[in-house]
């Protein structure tokens, strides 16, 4: 119970630290389907933080947890995908993260570009 505590404020505070480099304020819930799996088709702020929570299980960069990188247009989150099981990758797929099999995920979803 308090391992799931500790990732919850894990992602809270990465959750605010995104928000505040994006001036952006956050008032979301995180409705589901009924099955227990989110329905990503919602607002992204809640598919955002259903990912950012389920991120902060395995970081690989404690200080540094969210990059963005502009050039490519994607926002990137040091998390080691080794240490998730294929459901919780396919979660993050679904929710917007790919990963590359080394020490981070990244979206295009989330990222700089605009997506209309």
């Amino acid at each position: 119970m308090q391992l799931l505590r500790r990732v919850q404020q894990s992602a809270e505070t990465m959750l605010y630290s995104l928000r505040a480099a994006c001036g952006y304020s956050l008032t979301a819930t995180r409705p589901h389907r009924g099955d227990g799996m989110p329905n990503v088709t919602l607002n992204p702020w809640d598919n955002l933080i259903e990912a950012l929570t389920l991120l902060a299980k395995h970081p690989t960069d404690k200080v540094y947890p969210i990059r963005c990188e502009c050039g490519h247009g994607s926002l990137e989150v040091m998390a080691n995908p080794r240490r998730f099981t294929e459901g919780e990758l396919a979660h993050l797929e679904l929710l917007g993260f790919n990963h590359d099999y080394e020490e981070r995920f990244y979206s295009y979803r989330f990222g700089s570009g605009i997506n209309t």
